[in-house]
């Protein structure tokens, strides 16, 4: 655009006052310890603009011609001191191969706050993860490190999901340590206790320290609930082809919860389903993953009409996926599986033994 000159003519005085201005601006617009290139860095502003003020409203009150009341008990604003935690108050076997980790996790308006405590090293690496059946979940994951005291906190995005159970799971892998921790050992081996599980990876064998949080999806804000080790010890025959389990029931609302207890090896995944005769129906069913006692869950979701009877099935198959400890236990195509559960299908690769248990529900009873 073309300057146009104004017709009005102006005074010389007038134009020495307004250079003077400009030059005053230029100097403090260049001032401030040469953050003249941070202008768009809001973060990097707040600093020296905050500084300013302080530095205005101080030289004010000592001219009297304001108030100073930054020290009045209605400008305080209370903090928590959630870094450089105190030891003093850390857990007596901090460091210890026996690792244990107890956690909760609180509902916000649109978080959800992960907190606890453990004897891990300070500054190991723990992690927690959001998961629901049903449900193809990403990013509801966060990372957080043990402080001196052994406590932990982090905030996680809440799901949008309406119904069911979030299962949050809080885990430490000391293969994923930007630190090499000596208590644990490279891959976890050094680790005891009932919350270690044994995953087979990329020809390897690793473990980690596990606990699980179980909340209800559709809770209010403020609701809370405790982190559970549902493991056990072992039974006498963990890991035996003569399959067997031992159900409990329980009605939630709109599902059904099943707790079994097995022999079966951890990490074998078992499936929980419906099946309600003369009809088509999916999506009522989950997966899940055995854990080192043998015992495992599912939840099953309940018909939302009336169907009669029908029958809950918890079901293992083998398939390529098997660890090294199972395709040796049970074969395969399951060959090696016995016992009162077995089935037998046909594949492509010849006949297949399973797994199966049959509970038959009616609910007009």
């Amino acid at each position: 655009m073309m300057f146009q000159p104004s017709a009005k003519w102006v005074p010389a005085t007038v134009w020495k006052g307004v250079l003077v201005g400009l030059a005053a601006v230029m100097i403090l617009g260049g001032c401030g310890n040469g953050n003249q290139d941070s202008a768009g860095d809001p973060e990097k502003n707040a600093g020296p603009e905050v500084m300013a003020q302080d530095e205005t409203k101080g030289k004010a009150a000592a001219d009297g011609n304001v108030s100073d009341n930054s020290s009045s008990a209605e400008n305080k604003v209370d903090v928590e001191i959630v870094s450089g935690t105190s030891s003093e108050h850390a857990p007596k076997d901090q460091g210890a191969s026996d690792v244990w980790l107890q956690g909760s996790a609180k509902i916000e308006q649109d978080q959800i706050v992960i907190s606890g405590t453990s004897n891990l090293v300070p500054g190991a690496k723990i992690e927690a993860e959001i998961d629901a059946a049903g449900y193809t979940m990403f990013g509801y994951r966060k990372q957080a490190e043990i402080n001196n005291d052994g406590t932990f906190e982090m905030d996680i995005k809440r799901p949008d999901i309406k119904e069911g159970t979030l299962e949050i799971t809080i885990s430490f892998k000391p293969d994923q340590q930007s630190a090499d921790l000596e208590p644990y050992g490279a891959n976890g081996e050094k680790m005891t206790g009932t919350f270690i599980h044994q995953v087979e990876e990329e020809n390897r064998t690793l473990h980690k320290a596990v606990t699980y949080i179980y909340m209800d999806a559709a809770a209010e804000i403020g609701s809370e609930w405790k982190s559970e080790n549902p493991v056990g010890e072992k039974p006498d025959d963990y890991g035996n082809p003569a399959i067997w389990m031992k159900p409990e029931v329980n009605a939630e609302e709109g599902f059904y919860l099943i707790k079994v207890k097995s022999n079966l090896l951890e990490g074998t995944v078992v499936s929980g389903d419906i099946d309600i005769p003369d009809h088509v129906h999916f999506g009522y069913g989950e997966k899940t993953q055995v854990l080192p006692d043998g015992s495992f869950q599912v939840r099953a979701k309940q018909p939302k009409k009336n169907v009669g009877s029908f029958y809950l099935v918890l079901q293992f198959k083998p398939d390529e996926n098997l660890s090294k400890s199972a395709l040796a236990a049970y074969g395969k195509l399951g060959e090696k599986l016995s016992g009162d559960l077995v089935k037998t299908e046909q594949t492509d690769e010849g006949a297949l033994k399973y797994i199966e248990l049959r509970m038959k529900v009616d609910p007009n009873k």
